[in-house]
Protein backbone atom coordinates (compact mmCIF):
# COMPACT_ATOMS: atom_id res chain seq x y z
CA UNK A 1 0.00 0.00 0.00
CA UNK A 2 2.81 2.45 0.88
CA UNK A 3 4.67 1.66 -2.34
CA UNK A 4 1.50 2.19 -4.40
CA UNK A 5 0.87 5.57 -2.76
CA UNK A 6 4.50 6.59 -3.29
CA UNK A 7 4.34 5.58 -6.98
CA UNK A 8 1.08 7.52 -7.42
CA UNK A 9 2.61 10.65 -5.90
CA UNK A 10 5.76 10.34 -8.03
CA UNK A 11 3.71 9.93 -11.21
CA UNK A 12 1.53 12.92 -10.33
CA UNK A 13 4.59 15.04 -9.56
CA UNK A 14 6.22 14.21 -12.88
CA UNK A 15 3.25 15.12 -15.09
CA UNK A 16 3.72 18.12 -17.39
CA UNK A 17 2.32 21.41 -16.12
CA UNK A 18 -0.63 21.32 -18.55
CA UNK A 19 -1.84 18.05 -17.02
CA UNK A 20 -1.77 19.20 -13.40
CA UNK A 21 -5.18 19.77 -11.86
CA UNK A 22 -4.67 22.30 -9.08
CA UNK A 23 -8.37 22.21 -8.16
CA UNK A 24 -8.61 25.93 -8.80
CA UNK A 25 -11.03 27.11 -11.40
CA UNK A 26 -11.33 30.61 -9.97
CA UNK A 27 -11.65 33.50 -12.40
CA UNK A 28 -8.79 35.54 -10.95
CA UNK A 29 -6.11 36.78 -13.34
CA UNK A 30 -2.94 34.68 -13.22
CA UNK A 31 -0.02 36.97 -12.42
CA UNK A 32 2.66 34.30 -12.35
CA UNK A 33 2.78 30.68 -13.46
CA UNK A 34 6.30 29.35 -13.47
CA UNK A 35 8.30 26.19 -13.00
CA UNK A 36 11.74 26.46 -11.44
CA UNK A 37 14.37 24.78 -9.34
CA UNK A 38 16.08 26.36 -6.35
CA UNK A 39 19.30 25.41 -4.60
CA UNK A 40 21.30 26.80 -1.74
CA UNK A 41 24.96 25.94 -1.98
CA UNK A 42 25.04 22.30 -3.01
CA UNK A 43 21.62 21.48 -1.57
CA UNK A 44 18.63 21.29 -3.90
CA UNK A 45 15.69 22.83 -2.08
CA UNK A 46 13.06 22.81 -4.82
CA UNK A 47 13.28 20.75 -8.00
CA UNK A 48 10.90 21.49 -10.88
CA UNK A 49 8.57 23.32 -8.50
CA UNK A 50 5.52 25.13 -9.80
CA UNK A 51 4.38 28.50 -8.47
CA UNK A 52 1.06 30.08 -9.47
CA UNK A 53 0.11 33.52 -8.17
CA UNK A 54 -3.33 34.99 -8.83
CA UNK A 55 -4.58 38.54 -8.41
CA UNK A 56 -6.52 39.17 -5.19
CA UNK A 57 -5.14 36.17 -3.32
CA UNK A 58 -2.91 36.07 -0.25
CA UNK A 59 -0.12 33.55 0.00
CA UNK A 60 2.05 32.22 2.78
CA UNK A 61 4.92 29.77 2.96
CA UNK A 62 4.86 27.02 5.54
CA UNK A 63 7.56 24.49 6.19
CA UNK A 64 10.16 23.25 8.60
CA UNK A 65 13.53 24.84 9.20
CA UNK A 66 15.98 24.54 6.34
CA UNK A 67 13.50 23.66 3.58
CA UNK A 68 14.00 26.87 1.60
CA UNK A 69 11.27 29.35 2.58
CA UNK A 70 13.66 32.25 3.13
CA UNK A 71 15.82 31.28 0.17
CA UNK A 72 12.75 31.29 -2.10
CA UNK A 73 11.57 34.69 -0.86
CA UNK A 74 15.05 36.17 -1.27
CA UNK A 75 15.29 34.71 -4.79
CA UNK A 76 11.90 36.20 -5.74
CA UNK A 77 12.90 39.59 -4.29
CA UNK A 78 16.19 39.48 -6.23
CA UNK A 79 14.37 38.52 -9.46
CA UNK A 80 16.23 35.19 -9.64
CA UNK A 81 13.32 32.74 -10.01
CA UNK A 82 13.09 31.53 -13.61
CA UNK A 83 9.78 32.51 -15.14
CA UNK A 84 8.65 34.71 -12.26
CA UNK A 85 7.54 38.12 -13.55
CA UNK A 86 10.01 40.99 -13.14
CA UNK A 87 9.31 43.75 -10.59
CA UNK A 88 7.90 45.98 -13.33
CA UNK A 89 5.05 43.49 -13.83
CA UNK A 90 4.54 42.08 -10.33
CA UNK A 91 5.78 43.85 -7.23
CA UNK A 92 6.73 41.65 -4.33
CA UNK A 93 8.04 42.72 -0.96
CA UNK A 94 10.14 40.47 1.21
CA UNK A 95 10.43 41.60 4.82
CA UNK A 96 13.34 40.07 6.70
CA UNK A 97 12.33 38.69 10.06
CA UNK A 98 15.47 40.05 11.70
CA UNK A 99 14.36 43.59 12.53
CA UNK A 100 17.04 46.16 13.37
CA UNK A 101 16.77 47.51 16.92
CA UNK A 102 16.20 51.07 15.70
CA UNK A 103 13.08 49.93 13.79
CA UNK A 104 11.42 47.60 16.29
CA UNK A 105 9.13 50.32 17.67
CA UNK A 106 7.70 51.32 14.26
CA UNK A 107 4.15 50.49 13.25
CA UNK A 108 3.54 48.47 10.09
CA UNK A 109 3.03 51.50 7.80
CA UNK A 110 6.19 53.26 8.99
CA UNK A 111 8.21 50.06 8.79
CA UNK A 112 7.15 49.38 5.20
CA UNK A 113 7.61 53.05 4.28
CA UNK A 114 11.17 52.95 5.64
CA UNK A 115 12.15 50.34 3.03
CA UNK A 116 14.74 51.80 0.66
CA UNK A 117 12.64 50.79 -2.37
CA UNK A 118 9.50 52.44 -1.01
CA UNK A 119 10.62 55.44 1.04
CA UNK A 120 10.30 57.76 -1.98
CA UNK A 121 6.53 57.22 -1.87
CA UNK A 122 4.22 59.36 0.19
CA UNK A 123 3.33 57.61 3.46
CA UNK A 124 -0.36 57.77 2.51
CA UNK A 125 0.34 55.65 -0.60
CA UNK A 126 1.86 52.94 1.58
CA UNK A 127 -1.09 53.12 3.97
CA UNK A 128 -3.64 52.92 1.15
CA UNK A 129 -1.84 50.02 -0.51
CA UNK A 130 -1.73 48.06 2.74
CA UNK A 131 -5.44 48.73 3.24
CA UNK A 132 -6.14 47.55 -0.32
CA UNK A 133 -4.53 44.18 0.38
CA UNK A 134 -6.47 43.63 3.59
CA UNK A 135 -4.58 45.37 6.39
CA UNK A 136 -7.19 46.90 8.67
CA UNK A 137 -6.46 50.21 10.39
CA UNK A 138 -5.73 48.27 13.56
CA UNK A 139 -3.17 46.09 11.80
CA UNK A 140 -1.55 49.03 10.03
CA UNK A 141 -1.03 50.85 13.33
CA UNK A 142 0.23 47.78 15.19
CA UNK A 143 3.88 47.84 16.28
CA UNK A 144 5.90 45.33 14.37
Amino acid sequence: EIAREFRHRCEAASRPKAEIDNNDDGPEEVLADCEFSLAYGGKILLNNARLVVKRGRRYGLCGGNGVGKTTLMRAIAANKVDGFPPPEKLRTVYVEHDIPADMEDLNVVDFVHADKQLNHLDRSVVETTLADVGFSEELRERII
